[in-house]
């Protein structure tokens, strides 16, 4: 039996824009000390659509990716940190998709760009030969 998904809450404009809200905000410092343990709690979020945990995870990596830690490729956990990243970002911008109103899968890649734009995070820092997995199912974007 896989992970137990609450699709009110996902659905729910309400619970979107707290996710929202804690995107934008100031980043926090996870409460685990251990790397494991914090990437466990990512992944559950990840994997249960718990848009609030998502918006955490985001928030809480969001610091590898803005130039806010220096060097932070160098970092022993830094590409799975980047792939957790990736996979909330996915969840979330799938949600922006709907919540907007947007039924088609290829307004989620507009999705994931609005979102890395409030982030101030460029693309071209994110590896996405590497997790271009994450994104496979969705149509490629056309260029004009």
């Amino acid at each position: 039996m896989g992970p137990k998904i609450n699709t009110k809450k996902m659905l729910d404009p309400k619970v979107f824009e707290k996710a929202l809200k804690i995107i934008k905000s100031k980043p926090k410092k996870p409460k685990e000390k251990l790397w494991s343990r914090l990437a466990q709690r990512y992944d559950i979020a990840i994997n249960t659509y718990d848009v609030v945990g998502c918006a955490k995870a985001i928030n809480e990596l969001k610091i590898y990716f803005d130039g806010t830690i220096k060097n932070a490729k160098k970092k022993p956990t830094y590409l799975s940190n980047e792939a957790l990243f990736l996979k909330a970002v996915r969840q979330i911008a799938q949600l922006m998709t709907y919540h907007e109103g947007f039924k088609e899968k290829n307004k989620h890649w507009d999705s994931a760009t609005k979102i890395l734009t409030i982030l101030k995070i460029d693309a071209k820092v994110l590896d996405f030969r590497t997790h271009g997995h994450i994104f496979s199912e969705w149509p490629k974007p056309t260029m004009n």
